[in-house]
């Protein structure tokens, strides 16, 4: 029983580590010129681990959240939604309106990394 506990734990820990960093680094660079796989693997990493703590902070500090598994995995999954919509926004996979173009400036479709790595 332990084993299982330590590889699923592991495997959470993973998932927290890297998955809502890859989508905000989608997001904030979704065109696959600007970095390359190993660079996207580092910021990954750090964006995941910088921003969830900053906002489960916040969530804590500021609206007064508690810190539990649900309240943490609703954040995870809340920056992954938030990173993927910028993603699709930013790379016209998804049509916004103009002034959304203002914020999130517009990449070429082909040009843009795809959501699932490829290893070159």
């Amino acid at each position: 029983m332990a084993l299982m506990e330590t590889i699923g734990s592991s495997v959470l820990f993973l998932f927290a580590a890297l998955v809502p960093g890859y989508f905000l680094t989608l997001a904030f660079f979704p065109s696959r010129k600007e970095i390359g796989m190993l660079e996207r693997f580092a910021f990954s990493l750090f964006f995941s681990i910088a921003f969830l703590a900053i906002a489960v902070l916040v969530e804590n500090q500021l609206l007064g959240m508690p810190l539990n598994f649900f309240s943490v995995a609703a954040t995870i999954f809340g920056m992954i939604a938030l990173g993927l919509a910028v993603y699709l926004i930013r790379s016209q996979r998804i049509n916004a309106p103009e002034f959304i173009y203002r914020l999130f400036p517009k990449i070429d479709k082909n040009d843009s990394a795809g959501i699932i790595p490829k290893l070159d």
